[in-house]
C-alpha cells in the first residue's frame, strides 16, 4: 500500500460518501480529469457513471454479484487496477492468472475476444485492452437493457462505442489531443519532445478550451435561464424580484448574451461581473429551491 498516514482519505477511483460523515450518501468518481465539453463530454460520463451505479445494484438484490466475487485481498486489487491505469498511458494489454478468485473478471473475459494465453507469463491470459472494453460494452446492453430503456440511454451507449472505435475522433482524450496538436501542426504526439508537448497543452488549455469552456457554460446557463421564465407562478415572481434589482429592467438572456464576450476576453467590468454572480447565486437559490419542492412532494 505504500506510506500513507491513517488520518489522510484513502485514495480509491470511486469514493463512497456515507450519511454519517458527510450529511449525504453516495458516490464520488475520483477518476475524472479534463473534458473539451461539459455536456457531450462529462455529462455523458456522469450518465453512464450512474447507469453502472444501478446496474451494480441490479446484479447485488438478485444475487448475480456477491461481496466474495470480487474478493479485496492486494493482489486482486492490484489486478483490478492495472486495468484502469495501464489503459490511461496507452499500454495496450494487460495480464489475469487463469485462476483468479475475481469472478466478475472472469465473466468479463468469458466475453472478450483475442484473449490468448501469454509466453512471456506462463499462467496468465493476455488480454486486449479495447477488447475488454467492447466485452464490457456488450455485456451493457444485455444486463442493463432495462435500465437503458427506462433512462433512454440507447443513444449514449451508441455513442459510447464510437468513442471505443475511433478514440482519436470521439473519445474525451482524441478531442483534447487534436486540440493540442492543432496548436502545434504536428500529426502525432510523439513527434514532439515531452517539453514541447506540455508547454502546447498548457497554451490550449489556458486560451482555447478555457475559452470553449465559458462560451459553453454562458450558453447552458441561458439555457437554464429560459427554463426558469417558465418556473411555477410564486416562484416565478419570487425570481423575477431578485432579477429586477440585479439587471435593473434588462432581460437575464439578453444581459448573458453582452456578457458573453467581455468575459472571454477578459474585458469584463467590474459591474458586469457583479452582476454575473448575483445571476449565478440567484439561479442557485432557485434550484435549491426546485429541490425542496420535489423532496416535500416525495415525503408526502
Amino acid at each position: 500500500l505504500g506510506v500513507f498516514d491513517t488520518k489522510m482519505s484513502f485514495y480509491l477511483l470511486e469514493k463512497l460518501r456515507e450519511q454519517k460523515v458527510m450529511g449525504f450518501s453516495g458516490f464520488e468518481a475520483r477518476h475524472y480529469s479534463l473534458f473539451e465539453s461539459f455536456a457531450q463530454d462529462m455529462g455523458q460520463a456522469v450518465s453512464l457513471q450512474n447507469l453502472l451505479y444501478l446496474l451494480a445494484f441490479k446484479y447485488i438484490f438478485s444475487g448475480k454479484l456477491r461481496h466474495e466475487d470480487i474478493p479485496d485481498d492486494p493482489s486482486i486489487e492490484s489486478e483490478r487496477r492495472q486495468i484502469i491505469f495501464g489503459s490511461a498511458i496507452g499500454i495496450p494489454t494487460f495480464f489475469v492468472h487463469n485462476n483468479t478468485s475475481n469472478f466478475l473478471i472472469k465473466r468479463i473475459i468469458a466475453k472478450t475476444e483475442r484473449v490468448r494465453p501469454s509466453r512471456r507469463y506462463p499462467g496468465y491470459a493476455r488480454i486486449y485492452n479495447l477488447e475488454y472494453r467492447r466485452a464490457l460494452l456488450k455485456i451493457l446492453r444485455e444486463d442493463a437493457a432495462d435500465l437503458l430503456e427506462m433512462l433512454n440511454m440507447r443513444e449514449s451507449v451508441d455513442e459510447l462505442e464510437l468513442r471505443l472505435n475511433e478514440p482519436a475522433l470521439y473519445s474525451a482524450c482524441g478531442k483534447l489531443t487534436s486540440g493540442i496538436l492543432n496548436t502545434t501542426g504536428a500529426e502525432s504526439p510523439l513527434s514532439l519532445s515531452a517539453d514541447k508537448f506540455n508547454q502546447a497543452a498548457e497554451k490550449y488549455y489556458r486560451t482555447k478550451l478555457r475559452n470553449l469552456h465559458i462560451r459553453e457554460a454562458f450558453g447552458l446557463l441561458s439555457k437554464d435561464m429560459i427554463k426558469l421564465d417558465h418556473a411555477s407562478a410564486g416562484l416565478r415572481q419570487d425570481i423575477r424580484c431578485l432579477f429586477d434589482n440585479v439587471l435593473e429592467g434588462t432581460t437575464v438572456t439578453k444581459f448573458l448574451d453582452l456578457a458573453r464576450q467581455d468575459v472571454v476576453e477578459e474585458t469584463a467590468s467590474e459591474e458586469t461581473l457583479e452582476k454575473l454572480i448575483c445571476i449565478l447565486l440567484v439561479h442557485i437559490h432557485y434550484k435549491t429551491e426546485l429541490n425542496r419542492k420535489f423532496q416535500d412532494v416525495k415525503k408526502q
